[in-house]
Order: C-alpha cells, then sequence, then structure tokens
C-alpha cells in the first residue's frame, strides 16, 4: 500500500504532540509492512517547509528521502492579507502537492494536522478518486485556530470602501455556481464544507466540538493516542527531598504556566522544601512575567529550554510530580500519559479531552485551571500522604498501560485505513 502523508511539520522538526503522533504513526506503519498481501507499505510524507531555513530548535535534522518539505508554511497570522500574493502561493503548493500525487501514485492520502498549510490543498485532494483519511487530533479546520492566508481573506474588511465593495462583488461571483466548479479545487472559502467521511479524532471532546461547528462527523470514531510505554523509564515510589514538580510544555498564556510559580510561591512562603524544574519552549513575553516572580521572590525554579523528545521520556523518572496546567480545551495530551507511566503522582486541570483520563485521587489529583491556592494543597497534599502519592502513580501506571500503547492505537488506525480503501 502506497500512503501519502500531509502534515503542517513533521519531527524533527514539531511545536508539539500532534507531530510527534505522526511520526510515530509513519514510523509504526512502515516497521509493520503487513497492510496489503505483499507485505509492502511505502509512506511518503510532504509536509511544511518553516525550518528550512535553518531554524532547528537544537535538533539535528536526518532526512530521509521520503520525506519533503515543500509547503508554505504560515506561523503567524498576518496583519493584512493580500489576495495577489495568496492566490500565487495557493497556485504554488497545489502544484506541489499534484506533483507528488502524480510521482507517489497512492492509494491513499493520510491528512494530519493542517495548520499553517494552505486548506486549499484539501480541495485538490477531493478532486481524485483517491481514498482521504483525516486524523484530526486539534482544532486546525474549525475555530479560531484556522491560520489560512485564503479563509482569512474573506473575513478581513478592507479599510477603503471602494476595496469592501470589490471584494463584496468578489465574493458574490465566487459563490455563484459556474465560478464556484472553477475554483473549488484550489480556493475555498468555508472550512466546514470539506468532506471529513474517513475521519477520526483523539478525544470525544474534540469531536464533539468539530460537530457544534457544523461538520458532519457524527460517525467518525474516537482512536485515543498511544505513547511508547517500552521507551519510557519507571520509577517506583518518591525519589527526591526536596519535593520536586516537573512541568513539560509550552510556556505560554493557554497552558497556564504561572499558577504553578505563584503555587510555588505560596509553598515556599508556608515552610515547603519544593522545587520546579521547566521543559519546553516558551512565549517570551510571558515568560518574562513568570521569571519576574521567581526572582522577585528568588523561587526555586529552573528553566531547562527544549529537550528532545527521547531525552523528556528518560527524565520523568528524575521528578515526583507532574503538573499539567492548561487552562484551554486541551484537544488530548501525550505528555499525561507519558509522566502516569512513569510513575509520577500527576496534578492537572481537566479541561478539553484531559477529562476523559483524569479520575481524581484514582489515578491524579485535579484542581481548576488558574487556580494557584488550590494547585499547592495538592502538592502539599501528595508532601504530607505518602499513600495518597503511591495510589495514584500504581493506579494510573496501569491504567495507561492496559489502554494507551502504541500498538494498540496503531492497530486500532490500521483497521480504519484499511475500510477507507475497501470502500
Amino acid at each position: 500500500m502506497n500512503i501519502l502523508v500531509i502534515s503542517n511539520l513533521y519531527p524533527p522538526y514539531y511545536i508539539g504532540g500532534y507531530e510527534l503522533r505522526c511520526n510515530d504513526i509513519v514510523d509504526n506503519l512502515i516497521k509493520r509492512g503487513h497492510l496489503t498481501a505483499d507485505r509492502h507499505a511505502r509512506v511518503t510524507v510532504l509536509t511544511g517547509n518553516y525550518f528550512i531555513s535553518g531554524k532547528s530548535d537544537g535538533f539535528d535534522a536526518i532526512e530521509k528521502n521520503n520525506i519533503h518539505r515543500k509547503l508554505h508554511f504560515q506561523d503567524k497570522y498576518p496583519s493584512k492579507v493580500s489576495l495577489k500574493s495568496t492566490i500565487i502561493k495557493e497556485l504554488k503548493d497545489n502544484k506541489i502537492l499534484k506533483d507528488t500525487i502524480k510521482q507517489t501514485n497512492p492509494d491513499l492520502i493520510y491528512v494530519f494536522n493542517m495548520g499553517g498549510l494552505s486548506k486549499s490543498l484539501l480541495r485538490t485532494i477531493e478532486g481524485y478518486k483517491i481514498p482521504v483519511v483525516y486524523d484530526i487530533s486539534d482544532y486546525w479546520l474549525s475555530g479560531e485556530g484556522i491560520l489560512d492566508n485564503w479563509l482569512l481573506y474573506w473575513q478581513q474588511s478592507p479599510t477603503l470602501p471602494i476595496a469592501r465593495f470589490i471584494k463584496l462583488k468578489m465574493e458574490a461571483l465566487i459563490t455563484k455556481n459556474f465560478l464556484n466548479r472553477l475554483t473549488k479545487y484550489i480556493l475555498p472559502i468555508q472550512s466546514h464544507s470539506f468532506n471529513l467521511n474517513f475521519s477520526y479524532f483523539t478525544s470525544n471532546f474534540l469531536k464533539e466540538s468539530y460537530i457544534k461547528s457544523g461538520f458532519n462527523v457524527k460517525n467518525s470514531p474516537v482512536i485515543y493516542c498511544g505513547i511508547p510505554v517500552e521507551l519510557i523509564p519507571h520509577k517506583l515510589s518518591r525519589v527526591n527531598n526536596p519535593f520536586s514538580l516537573l512541568y513539560v510544555g509550552s510556556i505560554a498564556p493557554h497552558k497556564g504556566t504561572l499558577a504553578i510559580i505563584k503555587a510555588i510561591s505560596i509553598l515556599t512562603k508556608k515552610g515547603f522544601q519544593v522545587n520546579l524544574t521547566l521543559i519546553g519552549g516558551m512565549d517570551l513575553d510571558y515568560f518574562k512575567e513568570m521569571n519576574s516572580l521567581v526572582s522577585s521572590e528568588n523561587l526555586p525554579v529552573t528553566y531547562k529550554g527544549i529537550y528532545k523528545r527521547e531525552e523528556i521520556l528518560k527524565t520523568y523518572k528524575d521528578y515526583d510530580t507532574l503538573v499539567f496546567s492548561s487552562v484551554w480545551d486541551e484537544p488530548f495530551s501525550l505528555t499525561l500519559l507519558e509522566g502516569m507511566t512513569a510513575g509520577l503522582a500527576v496534578i492537572s486541570t481537566t479541561t478539553g479531552g484531559s477529562s476523559e483520563i483524569l479520575k481524581n485521587e484514582e489515578n491524579c489529583l485535579t484542581f481548576e485551571p488558574g487556580n494557584a491556592n488550590e494547585l499547592a494543597k495538592k502538592i502539599e497534599l501528595l508532601m504530607n500522604n505518602n499513600n495518597m502519592y503511591e495510589k495514584i502513580n500504581s493506579n494510573a501506571s496501569k491504567f495507561v498501560k492496559e489502554n494507551f500503547t502504541t500498538d494498540k492505537m496503531i492497530n486500532k488506525i490500521e483497521d480504519y485505513l484499511k475500510q477507507a480503501i475497501t470502500k
């Protein structure tokens, strides 16, 4: 089976768990090699060119000949969208896609996170008689998560009256049937018009959010994320004095990291011996706000920057507790699964899909997003109650290993890809 994978980014260059999942799935499909009777699977990845300029965040790229970093990747919302430059970019990207399809002759097109890529590529894909499967693990096709110049162009309001008049006339023409037939494979205006008949979601919460946004995905299954549990060293008990906390992820407002800093402040003022390590990329302004509090109170907080994934998996065992502080609706967190597998006691918010795996005082402790006082109380509880600590980390590790392994995920995905091809 020949599979063409499309993803905004692809390791070793990535932003979060979405691209890592894509890499895991691709590698495992290739390793299995039994998608067809001839025991041969060929997978080509077409992805964004954002890091081609040399920005690799410290990772060394080992390129493979099946990975093509050619599509324009847009990482920021522009203040103004130029129609001319947008159309030129759209046509270039669509030509790249068409050439890749011609060269690889795929039996299936497998679409992952398209955030930052042109959604017009999806229209082009629909023009082929090739089965398409969507892995939806983010809000990239719904709501405010859409980062696409063409879609943004129709949402912005021109300043000059003549420009507004021209835009309205153009929009009226494009919605007419004859012109829509001409442009539908290149320049879509609405995101919810795409055919998601074969799509799966990584959480029920995410699926419901798409349904509420107008997408017809009621029959789409939920296939939860899996992680390579065999690669994560497991610790059996508390390892540190003082009590050590770990945060892994982006340091940004939507991740709520400031609440952890405030909780550390509360605990140190009460005389508790506790420290915090932060691993991940940062929003610079937000980090400065956090660091101002850390510096002014001389808090025991260490920022270690960005780690390679393999390093993170080996690092968990060196800490007592993982704190997951997201205030936004997380689709589904790989970090939670990794920390639970490693035997850390997890303290987490339950936003979005996280609520589907977290059970307070059974496999974790939970707190309200942004509530530093409640978080401090939960940390204090674990420090003073070793029975609770041992209970939740034991239950959590068992829970993940029984339900969220890479093999379980790949089995379900493989079955679903076969369904898409045979229908």
